[in-house]
């Protein structure tokens, strides 16, 4: 396969899995985001402190389907390693 230059407009959940997975198959992936304030420093409450204006949807409750789980654990099991050790409930 030919690398690409691939460029994803939206960093949010899908944006950003696409640009992962592209990267680990050797594209060159840029994710443009509307949004340009940076995630807080630390293990505070992002939810309560990053405003992220442009994700209307960003401090509600979010889950993942079994199926989709079950792809992110075949496809990049440590996403779900960081969302363990960041409190997320399975």
């Amino acid at each position: 396969m030919t690398a690409r230059t691939i460029v994803i407009i939206g960093g949010g959940i899908c944006g950003t899995l696409a640009a992962v997975l592209l990267a680990r198959d050797g594209h060159q992936v840029t994710v443009i985001e509307r949004d340009d304030v940076e995630p807080p420093e630390g293990e505070g409450n992002a939810l309560a402190e990053w405003d992220r204006t442009g994700i209307r949807q960003f401090q509600m409750g979010h889950f993942f389907l079994a199926r989709f789980r079950q792809e992110l654990q075949a496809e990049i099991p440590e996403v779900l390693d960081e969302l363990d050790a960041a409190g997320a409930y399975r």
